[in-house]
């Protein structure tokens, strides 16, 4: 058993083609600053937390970047799409109000995107594979870390200190029992739902925040494939002042819904 997690490295340009970053745009010409993340499942869709699909008064302010390496510049291999549609998980209710519900926070937290125009796949863009419908992903095998990556994650930071160079760090995952238990130290009715996960350490030191919200949570399966397992879904801000772990979508959860949805 693993329970081991590494420290926040740069990543290679291309080396996590599937992940998006999701930008406010601040006009025609400037695209201004990360706002969530995603994950690439097809030329078209892309797959993100429901905070990522509501928290814009309309998506006309935001766009898809693919094939970044420094999100804050622009290279030969990105690919700017502006946003068709969106779609959220139809039970998933606004963290902002889930907070004056300690039983259940942010539950559901699942959306979709949908470009107006197709991505090109090549080195630096390529699509994730989703999990098993139900699967249940643990760490009681050590090839079950996961990675997370992304711009504005490990250690946590506010957004004035936003990472605009890709990073990644391997996390293992808990039982939802323990991180439960931990959750509770703030939120003292809050129960852990089946389609909920997070992973440590417990004390929100390393994780995913500011600017990942949205982004997803990998493992790679026998072929060495990437697998989609989590979107990063909420933590307690200011980040690592709580000492809580943040909490991830299980999306092996939602594949029916999503698949529905995509007709992927």
């Amino acid at each position: 058993m693993v329970l081991s997690w590494d420290t926040p490295r740069l990543v290679k340009p291309g080396e996590f083609p599937y992940i998006v970053g999701i930008m406010w745009k601040q006009n025609e010409i400037a695209i201004h600053f990360t706002s969530c993340a995603g994950a690439i499942l097809n030329e078209f869709w892309y797959l993100t937390s429901g905070f990522c699909t509501t928290f814009m008064p309309t998506m006309d302010c935001l766009v898809i970047k693919a094939g970044s390496y420094n999100i804050a510049t622009s290279a030969e291999h990105d690919q700017i799409i502006k946003i068709a549609n969106i779609i959220v998980f139809e039970k998933y209710s606004r963290l902002v109000r889930q907070f004056q519900n300690q039983t259940n926070l942010a539950y559901n937290d699942i959306g979709l995107i949908k470009g107006q125009s197709a991505l090109t796949f090549n080195d630096f863009v390529k699509p994730i594979k989703l999990p098993e419908s139900k699967t249940f992903y643990s760490n009681q095998k050590s090839e079950y870390n996961s990675i997370a990556s992304g711009w504005g994650l490990f250690p946590h930071t506010m957004v004035s200190e936003q990472q605009t160079t890709m990073r990644s760090i391997r996390l293992p995952i808990v039982h939802n029992k323990v991180c439960q238990h931990a959750l509770r130290n703030l939120f003292p009715g809050f129960t852990m739902s089946d389609h909920q996960m997070c992973t440590r350490p417990l004390d929100g030191s390393i994780g995913a925040c500011i600017a990942n919200h949205g982004g997803p949570l990998v493992q790679y399966d026998k072929d060495n494939k990437p697998i989609v397992i989590g979107v990063v879904s909420w933590s307690s801000l200011p980040c690592t002042t709580n000492n809580l772990p943040p909490v991830y979508v299980r999306v092996s959860h939602f594949v029916n819904w999503i698949k529905r949805k995509t007709k992927i």
